[in-house]
């Protein structure tokens, strides 16, 4: 597995403020702290249940779900810890490459439809620690794609390279992709933006999916507890050399 991953294409990303990639471009925040936590809590459920392949969902767009997915691999790839597969699974409306700056390149769509190895279409990003696997554009018939014995190879292909696989999907109300994903992964977080879709849709939407797969919900924009916690996060780091 080593000597195959490692012939893959390095990369190098061109991170933006718009990213909003917290765990790497403001490391000692309470926003990157919450994707440590939730690192914490899936090391704990993979050693309890062998959960490795997650997708991340929302009800409808504009919640923050690919924000979220970004930041949850870079957490649980900090360090060197694991080794991490990020999937660009909306193939309606990619947006990871391109939060990352990167360079449109034959994807998941191009393995779906001419049946090549996902492993060369993967990318290292060298300064986030990460793989990428970029949807390679918007795909005109994704949900055919995505529910065909192809896409469950791909998954399989993708558990033997990496410890975890992490998929950015498509938001669960408007299109009927995620019913066609939900079967290749372990388990699923839901992301909701505080004060702006409602609870009803919400509800009927993670009814769609299904709740046995549930493994949390990221709620986000939460102002009330970022003012309590805020103070404690206004200080220095403390910066350690090597040996300490």
């Amino acid at each position: 597995m080593d000597d195959e991953i490692s012939r893959v294409e390095k990369v190098e990303a061109h991170i933006r403020p718009e990213s909003r990639l917290v765990v790497y471009s403001d490391p000692y925040s309470m926003e990157a702290d919450r994707y440590r936590t939730l690192r914490v809590y899936l090391r704990g459920l993979s050693k309890m249940n062998g959960i490795q392949a997650l997708m991340v969902t929302s009800a409808v767009m504009g919640e923050g779900k690919s924000v979220s997915s970004l930041n949850l691999a870079v957490s649980l790839a900090e360090r060197g810890a694991s080794r991490v597969i990020l999937v660009e699974a909306d193939l309606r409306n990619p947006s990871i490459a391109k939060r990352l700056g990167l360079e449109t390149w034959s994807g998941l769509s191009q393995c779906l439809s001419d049946g090549s190895d996902c492993l060369n279409a993967l990318r290292y990003v060298t300064d986030l620690g990460i793989y990428v696997l970029s949807a390679g554009g918007v795909c005109t018939n994704p949900i055919q794609m995505l529910n065909s014995d192809r896409f469950s190879s791909v998954m399989q292909r993708l558990r033997q390279l990496a410890d975890w696989v992490i998929l950015d999907c498509p938001p669960a109300v408007p299109v009927p992709d995620i019913l066609a994903i939900r079967g290749n992964v372990d388990g699923y977080f839901w992301v909701v933006r505080s004060n702006r879709t409602s609870r009803t849709v919400v509800e009927e939407a993670i009814q769609k999916v299904g709740r046995e797969r549930l493994l949390g919900i990221i709620l986000n924009e939460v102002e009330t507890v970022e003012e309590i916690y805020r103070p404690y996060y206004s200080y220095e780091p403390l910066m350690l050399g090597p040996g300490d």
